[in-house]
């Protein structure tokens, strides 16, 4: 009974703690030297850039600008791997306000999950401050992979945007981290504890006869 009782703990646990096994794997979020595992687009005038050290954080970065606009952004997407579905993700970054060339809607800057921008986004905002912001936001995962695009001169085709905006940004130490794990027991383990309890109950009628 107690070894029963002790492998239904263990179960229990294990079933518990599998939803988070392995790290979330975002590529280059530092852009180190260059912008390898990123798609830097837009169109118009320009989009967006890979930028050396000299343009912004010590190790370089991207910067989202491109001429305001109204049917593209300047935009960079990368994919995230090895998610667990239904654990919440945390993605954080640091963003440096450019030129203003329009005047901001107050949500000019946005993360989308997705290969573009436009429609609905996960996080809106606008700095117009000096230095660097650092800003975050998070998402539950749906699938073992995620695209993840940061845009900047947002515009109405984005849910929330209320006109063409013409504010562009620098990008840089983009992370992830998982911040909480959906405990729920795949239908493999359910199926083991129920197995576990039924020997345990099997046991005790035996010996009750």
């Amino acid at each position: 009974m107690r070894f029963v009782l002790k492998s239904m703990v263990t179960l229990v646990a294990a079933c518990a703690a599998q939803a988070s096994f392995a790290l979330p794997i975002l590529t280059n979020g530092s852009f180190t030297g260059n912008a390898d595992g990123w798609t830097l687009g837009g169109a118009g005038c320009a989009k967006a850039v890979y930028l050396g050290s000299g343009g912004v954080n010590a190790s370089g970065g991207v910067g989202l600008n491109a001429c305001g606009e109204a049917t593209s952004d300047p935009t960079a997407t990368t994919t995230v791997t090895d998610l667990v579905i239904g654990n919440t993700y945390t993605l954080s970054w640091d963003q440096k306000y450019g030129t203003n060339l329009q005047g901001g809607s107050g949500k000019s800057f946005g993360v989308f999950l997705a290969a573009t921008s436009g429609g609905n986004a996960l996080f809106l905002n606008e700095y117009l401050g000096t230095g660097w912001l650092n800003a975050s936001t998070s998402f539950v995962a749906t699938s073992t992979s995620q695209i993840v695009t940061f845009a900047a001169e947002l515009d109405s085709r984005t849910v929330g945007v209320p006109y063409k905006t013409d504010v562009d940004y620098y990008l840089d130490n983009v992370k992830i981290a998982e911040t909480a794990v959906a405990k729920v027991p795949e239908p493999a383990s359910l199926a083991l504890l129920g197995a576990g309890f039924a020997a345990m109950m099997l046991r005790r009628r035996r010996r009750v006869a």
